[in-house]
């Protein structure tokens, strides 16, 4: 009975709730927020992809922009190139004109740089001709001279830079010698009975020389020879 009872309060109860107007007024409220959420959903996406649209529009124009900032910068640099090279030229001629006029600065400058070019010029001429001069003394000083030692007779003397060679073969009392000659381009020859200081010409590899019989000792039987170019 308790069950039964309890039961109809609860349907009598629903009834009452479908009755009521709080339920049209609770489900009107659902339905407004939920249409509500869907357009403001709508709009939110919308909202959105305006969003990204107007970015890379924004973005394009950044692009486009910069673009147009590189062209006229390149611009600007080539018309500065030319001003450039305009201003060097104009210095170049500018210049010119002032260092072949007289008593200015940049003449006097051309002037003393000539000038040192050619004390250079002059010192260097100098150098090469002392050096010529000193080339050809040296020349004369250094002409072929030879001594030999004391030699004994039978002992030949030969110059081993021209060939040359000569030897005593006997010294009498009288301080005369007997011997023979070897010359270059030529044969032996034989002397009989000469002094001191006899000598003999012969040219080698164009240069003219002449070989000596320097000095006789009869007592020790030497004697010296000497080869000198002339």
């Amino acid at each position: 009975m308790e069950s039964q009872k309890t039961q109809s309060e609860t349907v009598i109860r629903f009834k009452w709730f479908d009755k009521h107007p709080a339920k049209s007024i609770i489900l009107y409220t659902i339905t407004i927020g939920v249409v509500t959420w869907g357009i403001f959903g709508f709009l939110l996406d919308d909202r959105k992809e305006n969003l990204h649209k107007t970015e890379i529009e924004l973005l394009n124009f950044k692009l486009d922009s910069n673009k147009v900032i590189e062209g006229q910068l390149l611009a600007r640099v080539d018309f500065l190139e030319k001003e450039n090279m305009t201003l060097r030229e104009q210095n170049y001629k500018y210049y010119e004109w002032i260092s072949n006029s007289p008593k200015t600065l940049a003449y006097l400058e051309k002037e003393n740089s000539s000038m040192r070019k050619k004390i250079s010029k002059l010192k260097e001429n100098e150098a090469d001709q002392l050096i010529e001069d000193s080339s050809k003394v040296e020349t004369v000083h250094e002409k072929y001279h030879i001594n030999s030692n004391r030699l004994e007779k039978g002992e030949a003397f030969i110059d081993e830079l021209t060939g040359a060679s000569l030897c005593v073969t006997d010294i009498s009392f009288l301080n005369d010698v007997d011997g023979h000659y070897n010359l270059p381009n030529s044969s032996q020859k034989d002397f009989y009975n000469l002094k001191p200081g006899i000598s003999w010409g012969f040219k080698d590899k164009g240069r003219e020389y002449k070989i000596y019989l320097q000095e006789i000792d009869y007592p020790t039987g030497t004697y010296k020879v000497m080869l000198r170019e002339q």
